[in-house]
């Protein structure tokens, strides 16, 4: 009883897959959304010059996820900081430019999970992996991949984000929390950035993917509520 205990207990941190996916993703800047004109304030002018420093930052930086059929991990690659980048007061703002916290992808049992910290804690935040998607005909050559247009279907978004999946690797993962598709994501277009696949690596060997446990278990929407309070008043309590 106490083996088949243990095997449980160890088979909630690691899960073996029978093929290693890896794929990395780097950030770049939408050049256009930070020109510096004259039509800018200072403020403007100097926010603007602070991002793409951060962009410049975060271009080193990659961002890895590794994946199987059944569930995906991904967070940003920090070895590929010096000490020095890590200096910079706007560091943190290049984190924020790619996505920060660990990412964890279930297709079974439909859960994205990010592990990441924000106002002095330590959160695992749940939401749903398939969500509203609305699918496109577009189409895009990306890395070598065929890929198609989606988006999140949103009536008050502003500024929608743009997702580019391919059906040639049919599983429902990507970067920073973006998922529930019909195929692997590929690109991810913001405001002001796009997050795109720069090389897949595809092999046999067998790979651990450990999951995020540490954390205040808590729902996207409950933590969205926290957040948004904490701007407001400058605390943020359960």
């Amino acid at each position: 009883m106490r083996k088949i205990i243990l095997f449980v207990f160890i088979g909630m941190y690691f899960h073996c897959m029978s093929q290693t996916n890896i794929a990395v993703y780097n950030v770049v800047e939408i050049k256009e959304k930070f020109n510096i004109s004259d039509t800018l304030n200072d403020t403007q002018k100097e926010a603007n010059k602070l991002l793409l420093k951060a962009f410049d930052l975060a271009k080193s930086m990659n961002y890895t996820l590794t994946f199987n059929d059944k569930e995906s991990i991904g967070s940003i690659d920090k070895t590929m900081a010096t000490d020095e980048d890590k200096g910079h007061s706007y560091f943190g703002i290049a984190e924020a430019l790619i996505g920060i916290g660990q990412y964890h992808q279930v297709k079974s049992n439909d859960i994205s999970l990010v592990q990441k910290e924000s106002m002095g804690e330590l959160f695992l935040i749940e939401s749903s992996l398939f969500k509203d998607w609305e699918i496109f005909q577009d189409q895009r050559q990306i890395a070598g991949y065929t890929c198609f247009l989606a988006k999140l279907k949103c009536e008050d978004c502003k500024n929608q984000v743009e997702v580019w999946f391919t059906p040639d690797i049919p599983v429902p993962f990507g970067p920073v929390g973006y998922g529930g598709l019909p195929g692997l994501v590929i690109e991810i277009k913001k405001y002001s950035s796009v997050l795109t696949l720069s090389t897949m690596e595809l092999t046999n060997e067998p790979v651990e993917i450990k999951i995020p446990i540490k954390g205040i278990k808590i729902s996207e929407d409950r933590y969205n509520e926290l957040t948004k309070k904490a701007r407001e008043t400058g605390k943020g309590k359960f």
